[in-house]
């Protein structure tokens, strides 16, 4: 079994069930600590829909939380949200924006990452 995240009508993600439903669960703890709606809503049959611009200002703010944060179990904690979510970004078109060198490394990370998440 496996979960689609759908942005636009468009699936950027195709993920086995327990993945998705962890990934889910994080990010809304995640959106919860930094008081930023997700813009993810989960019907419940098995698919994930992406409200784009939501899912932008959301991934862009824990993507400057991660890059700002100094202690190294919160970027542990923060890097499983914030890779994947670059992605599904990416694939929905649009390219955060964290205006520095070290955002540039972080989306060139998620790039690679992306190999690892199918589509």
């Amino acid at each position: 079994m496996s979960w689609l995240f759908e942005s636009e009508g468009e699936i950027v993600w195709d993920v086995a069930t327990q993945v998705a439903r962890l990934f889910v669960a994080e990010v809304t703890a995640v959106a919860q600590w930094i008081e930023v709606p997700t813009g993810l809503t989960v019907p419940g049959d098995d698919t994930c829909q992406i409200d784009v611009r939501q899912f932008q200002l959301f991934t862009e703010a824990i993507g400057s939380r991660y890059l700002s944060a100094s202690h190294t179990q919160l970027r542990l904690l923060l890097i499983g949200v914030v890779l994947p979510s670059i992605v599904m970004l990416e694939r929905s078109g649009i390219r955060p924006l964290f205006g520095s060198d070290v955002g540039t490394k972080l989306i060139a990370e998620a790039r690679e990452h992306a190999r690892s998440m199918g589509q």
